[in-house]
């Protein structure tokens, strides 16, 4: 099992994006819910809120669009929705996302805590 959390980032105004929904769903299948969220006053979802998380295909969106009109800011993107897969061979996933209202972007964090591999 593995853990994740996200840190969503305005960086059109360098904050935190506070009370953005974000939804988290695995891929068997069909998308299945596991959780919907907003951010926190840091802009974050800790692995609390995420959970323990099995080897496989998910799709993390936030709601940006919503969350651009919300503020009275005018938005290009509707939301943001990266799709990854997690395996068993590192602890802890950080998918930050940093956003503006004319464009979004992300990676993959490296983790400390990666498991060995056994052969």
């Amino acid at each position: 099992m593995s853990t994740m959390s996200t840190l969503i980032i305005d960086i059109s105004v360098g904050q935190p994006v506070v009370g953005m929904n974000v939804r988290l769903e695995r891929f068997d299948g069909t998308w299945i819910e596991l959780v919907q969220q907003p951010t926190d006053e840091n802009g974050a979802i800790g692995p609390d809120i995420f959970g323990e998380l099995e080897a496989g295909h998910y799709r993390l969106t936030a709601a940006s669009g919503v969350w651009f009109a919300q503020q009275q800011r005018e938005s290009f993107y509707v939301h943001a929705q990266i799709e990854f897969k997690l395996s068993y061979k590192v602890q802890h996933y950080h998918l930050p996302l940093f956003i503006s209202p004319w464009a979004w972007s992300s990676y993959q964090e490296p983790s400390m805590q990666s498991r060995p591999v056994s052969h």
